[in-house]
């Protein structure tokens, strides 16, 4: 995601001090909102959420958020999303990972957090790293080939990583 938004961003706001500014802009109000949520809402949310809901909201706002902003790319669609993404992930989500740890043994809980921070995330990320750059070789190399048109079909979803037109819809394209 972090890729995709990069590009989204880079592709609507010229230069990279004005990039620099529009993220900026983002880390501050994602502050601020989460200074306000862990002070006056965090345990609210968590008691009323559970351990189970609130753990997995990241996940879901993560997969919509990606899904949106392919959808309809602009800086206000990143926007939005990386507020609400970070806004949910440490103001609910981290907490709620903290929990988890509480009924462990203090050795315990640093060994499962240092494989956590090292090995799953990092290797997370180099995955997503990959399929990124796989992806954007594929469409570089125009590996995408347009199917023919259907008679009947409503195809609404725009396809801002078609190397055609405009007016392509993802749901037109087949990979070879």
């Amino acid at each position: 995601m972090y890729f995709q938004r990069a590009l989204v961003v880079s592709a609507s706001v010229a230069g990279p001090s004005y990039r620099a500014a529009f993220f900026a802009t983002l880390n501050s109000w994602s502050a601020a909102g989460i200074l306000v949520l862990q002070l006056c809402a965090t345990s609210s949310l968590l008691s009323y959420l559970g351990m189970y809901t609130a753990l997995q909201l990241t996940p879901v706002i993560s997969l919509i958020g990606a899904v949106a902003v392919t959808l309809w790319p602009s800086p206000a669609m990143v926007a939005a999303f990386e507020v609400m993404r970070k806004l949910i992930g440490y103001a609910v989500n981290r907490p709620a990972r903290e929990v988890l740890f509480t009924v462990v043994s203090r050795d315990e809980k640093y060994r499962a957090k240092l494989v956590i921070d090292t090995v799953v995330q990092r290797l997370g990320d180099a995955v997503a790293a990959a399929a990124f750059q796989v992806l954007g070789e594929c469409n570089r190399l125009h590996l995408w080939r347009r199917a023919p048109a259907k008679p009947s079909g409503n195809n609404s979803f725009p396809c801002w990583h078609s190397p055609t037109s405009p007016g392509a819809s993802c749901c037109d394209w087949h990979f070879e």
